[in-house]
């Protein structure tokens, strides 16, 4: 076990410096004899009494190393590693000695190389002084006024600014040299300019854009007549004569000729007492001295214009006006109410004026003026008595509207300042009736029951009641319809007896006039009943059970008479009758629209005036046309599920 130890010993040797009690290598405990052999169990049985300290080592030569390599107690003495020769003497390096501090070697005594920079010198002692450009490649300067930005190289051992233009002294040129964002500022005087001389002082010249201008100085002024030297010639007004001179005669500023004394040519002459007096010369054209006074000159103001006539002027020029003139025959107007008018020279007016009497019409200035008043007399004498004014005067009129319309007219009301009509007193209301005209006179024509006017009377159309429902009595026709024509207003159906029925009508037309009319087209149901008169009918005839030639307007009509197939007056054949109630020509005369059957499909009922026996049947529905459709034997006749 021993010789274990002495190999462990020699391990431990071999390991760096010591820190704490570096002699004592193996050391027993504090109750134990280091070289007893208890406790072991006899041969070695004292290993278990021994300590090896980790910390304890053997001596070795001393390093630079912050440790105790030696074991002395002491660290890194003898300065160990130290004493050689360190850095060199280039640029701002020096050579000096190394030395053991805190555990390394340090070059002490001498400079080492450093960073470079822009100084002259040779910092990272490579031989170079400023070597690299040190600091240099940013932009410098400024682009304000003249100046360019360049960029920053290191030159002579400083930085300078390369490759720009950099500010200069400021100079009168009307550019920014020092570039402080300013032109020409602080460019200092360059002396006075200008004369003293009279009126005259000197100014400074400055800078004003770009170039030197003199300022602040008086400069020669034009030489007026004021006893100073404007001109800065040395001598005060020359060129002024104050004896001779109309505009300063005497004295400067005294002018030959005031307010009161124009139109006279002055002129200025010495006099013997004072420089100069002023003294008319003679009248200007158009002047005239007619008060023979000189202190006015030529005081009246007239150009001739010859002998005096009535213009308002005194065209002689002797100070008087329209003096002696003589009044022209027939000037004044003499027909109407300008009988024995008289005319005489006003004088303010500068003309001729006519004296009328008080039925003319005439202004402030006595001029006739058109006529305004209705009284029968011609006013303004030209002729017509009224008539310019009033040109309606004599005029048909009428009061009322409508029917009630009375007819008159037109004539001078009481005070003579308007027209009134002379028409009657409008008649009395009559009932509305489907005619064209306005019979009950409230502005509305032939008006239907859903919308009677202002009067209350409205069409009450013939109509008979079947069942729930009611039918024209006879087909439809215009307003305006007659026995001879079929009319011209397209304004509503009518129900009228012995007129000729609307023929010529599109399904659009009949449905719009049924509907103006307060009414509807029949349905094809509706039709055919009220055709067969509640009774099995067929025929709308009081023969109805059976055809009689004749009765109604078919192509056999009339009878054993010349067929002519034409459209006959409404009610012109009593026998024509379908149902007790008097519907007429459902069978013949003009076949009838209904209500469309279906879109497109709209039948036409009960024949017409060349339709044969059969397509008069009440029950015959076989004709049917489009909305397009119309012709001169088509016709209708409206429903109502109203009374009339």
């Amino acid at each position: 076990m021993r010789a274990l130890v002495g190999f462990g010993l020699a391990a431990l040797l071999t390991l760096g410096g010591c820190v704490v009690d570096p002699y004592c290598v193996i050391c027993g405990d504090a109750g134990t004899s280091a070289g007893s052999d208890a406790g072991d169990g006899g041969g070695d049985g004292g290993d278990g009494d021994i300590v090896i300290r980790m910390d304890a080592c053997a001596a070795a030569p001393e390093q630079c190393n912050g440790l105790d390599d030696d074991c002395d107690g002491v660290i890194d003495d003898g300065n160990p590693g130290g004493g050689a020769t360190c850095s060199r003497n280039v640029g701002i390096c020096r050579e000096g000695t190394t030395q053991c501090v805190n555990g390394r070697l340090d070059c002490m005594g001498g400079v080492v190389a450093q960073a470079e920079t822009c100084n002259g010198m040779d910092d990272d002692c490579d031989g170079t002084d400023d070597n690299g450009d040190p600091g240099g490649g940013l932009p410098c300067g400024t682009g304000v006024g003249e100046c360019r930005r360049g960029t920053e190289h290191c030159m002579g051992g400083t930085l300078s600014c390369t490759g720009g233009v950099m500010p200069m002294a400021e100079t009168c040129d009307g550019k920014d040299e020092d570039c402080d964002g300013m032109i020409d500022n602080g460019v200092a005087s360059t002396g006075s300019c200008g004369v003293d001389t009279g009126e005259c002082s000197f100014g400074t010249l400055d800078c004003v854009g770009g170039g030197f201008v003199c300022r602040g100085g008086q400069g020669p002024r034009t030489e007026t007549c004021n006893g100073l030297d404007d001109n800065c010639s040395g001598a005060p007004d020359e060129g002024f004569d104050l004896s001779t001179d109309a505009r300063n005669c005497g004295s400067c500023g005294t002018r030959c000729g005031g307010a009161s004394a124009m139109g006279a040519v002055w002129q200025c002459v010495p006099d013997a007492t004072t420089v100069g007096r002023c003294a008319v010369r003679f009248c200007l054209a158009g002047f005239h001295d007619i008060n023979v006074d000189p202190v006015d000159g030529c005081e009246y103001v007239c150009d001739p214009a010859g002998a005096e006539i009535c213009n308002g002027r005194d065209d002689d020029c002797d100070g008087m006006v329209d003096e002696g003139v003589s009044v022209p025959a027939g000037l004044c107007r003499s027909t109407g109410a300008c009988a024995g008018a008289t005319a005489s020279c006003n004088s303010t007016l500068g003309r001729f004026v006519c004296s009328y009497g008080p039925d003319v019409e005439v202004d402030a200035a006595g001029n006739i003026t058109s006529e305004s008043r209705c009284d029968g007399l011609d006013n303004d004498c030209n002729g017509l008595a009224d008539l310019d004014a009033f040109p309606l005067k004599g005029t048909l009129c009428g009061n009322g509207t409508g029917s009630c319309r009375t007819s008159g007219m037109l004539r001078c009301n009481p005070t003579g300042t308007a027209l009134e009509c002379g028409a009657p007193a409008p008649l009395a209301p009559g009932t509305e009736i489907c005619d064209g005209l306005d019979n009950d006179c409230d502005g509305a024509v032939d008006e239907a029951k859903p919308t009677p006017g202002t009067n209350p009377s409205y069409v009450v159309e013939p109509m008979v009641p079947v069942g729930a429902y009611y039918v024209y009595a006879y087909e439809a026709s215009r307003p305006n319809a007659s026995a001879l024509s079929a009319g011209t207003l397209n304004t509503r159906a009518c129900s009228r007896a012995n007129v000729m029925p609307w023929s010529d009508v599109t399904y659009d037309e009949a449905v719009a006039a049924c509907a103006a009319a307060g009414a509807r087209l029949c349905t094809e149901s509706e039709w055919q009943t009220a055709c067969q008169g509640g009774t099995p009918c067929a025929f709308g005839m009081t023969s109805c059970t059976t055809y009689t030639a004749g009765d109604c307007n078919g192509k056999d009509f009339p009878g054993s008479q010349p067929d002519t197939d034409g459209v006959i007056a409404t009610r012109s054949l009593a026998q024509c009758r379908a149902g007790a109630g008097g519907m007429f020509d459902m069978s013949g005369n003009l076949r009838e629209w209904t209500q469309a059957r279906s879109p497109g499909v709209l039948p036409l009922r009960g024949g017409s005036f060349d339709s044969v026996p059969l397509a008069l049947r009440c029950d015959f529905d076989f004709t049917v046309a489009d909305g397009t459709f119309r012709y001169g034997n088509t016709g209708f006749r409206c429903c109502s599920s109203t009374p009339p």
